[in-house]
């Protein structure tokens, strides 16, 4: 096993990431992405401003050079993992806890600007796996759930921590794409503070009617979506929980509004059947 594959599956101490210390290290973070500095810049300042006394897991670009550094190694999701470990010391793993323990999972996610300067989400928030349409007994977890609190992954849905970065085409599978995108802002989001649970159950209940009729379906589901996972299988097979695009802009709209101690109305805009951010917040 090679130094990369060995520490692709690196963890976080989770016992030594108290809430209180992760709040003060996000907003601290906050405090310099708001200078539009790309992911180096920001990696760079956090160090010498030594917010490692809050959060003893961040890295420095050495650090993140010496295990991404390799050509070799590209994907699409490259981009998030580099942000995961240069902040949060966190690496792809089996462990179906949360990430940082206390205050949730870590999901990064890719926003993109439109012509007339407003953001919003272009992808989906993957909570956990779900099951396989091979095999439709692997669902009754969730059919068996009277609840979102019930849910086997409520542990990984209820609360977290998502960096967002401006999406830039074909700009992300490698190391260089990675340091030089910009970081927009990073929520914190806990559902237990958030008045969403109704709509969450509402999903929740369309999805266990359609898998007891063994039908994998995302229609209808408005925040909470049963989505294929995998590539080349269409149809059928593997599938996972997942947050929708308008969910989390809504999720980030709350952290922001939390933070900047806004009225939400005033930050999440709604065009049609799209939800956006005021480009006079995340500029």
């Amino acid at each position: 096993m090679d130094r990369f594959t060995k520490n692709m599956t690196a963890k976080v101490d989770k016992e030594a990431n108290t809430y209180d210390n992760n709040v003060k290290y996000v907003n601290a973070l906050n405090d310099i992405v708001k200078y539009n500095f790309s992911l180096k810049d920001v990696i760079n300042e956090a160090n010498k401003k030594g917010l490692s006394k809050y959060y003893p897991h961040l890295k420095t670009c050495e650090e993140v050079e010496a295990l991404f550094g390799s050509g070799k190694n590209r994907d699409k999701g490259m981009c998030g993992k580099i942000l995961e470990f240069a902040l949060f010391g966190n690496l792809p793993n089996s462990d179906p806890s949360p990430d940082l323990g206390p205050s949730g999972d870590i999901k990064t996610n890719k926003w993109e600007k439109t012509k007339k300067g407003f953001f919003r989400s272009t992808e989906r928030i993957k909570i956990g796996s779900a099951g396989n349409t091979d095999n439709w007994s692997s669902f009754d977890h969730i059919i068996n759930s009277d609840n979102i609190k019930q849910l086997k992954k409520y542990d990984k849905m209820r609360k977290g921590i998502i960096p967002i970065f401006e999406r830039k085409k074909n700009t992300c599978t490698t190391l260089e794409h990675a340091l030089n995108l910009r970081l927009l802002y990073i929520a914190r989001y806990d559902l237990d503070t958030l008045n969403y649970n109704n709509v969450l159950n509402e999903d929740l209940e369309k999805i266990k009617i359609n898998l007891k009729h063994k039908k994998a379906s995302q229609k209808g589901q408005k925040c909470l979506h049963l989505h294929t996972q995998g590539a080349g299988r269409g149809k059928n097979g593997p599938r996972a929980l997942g947050y929708t695009p308008k969910f989390v802009t809504t999720l980030i709209a709350e952290s922001i509004a939390r933070d900047k101690k806004m009225d939400i109305n005033s930050i999440l805009i709604s065009k049609g059947r799209s939800l956006y951010i005021d480009k006079s917040v995340l500029c």
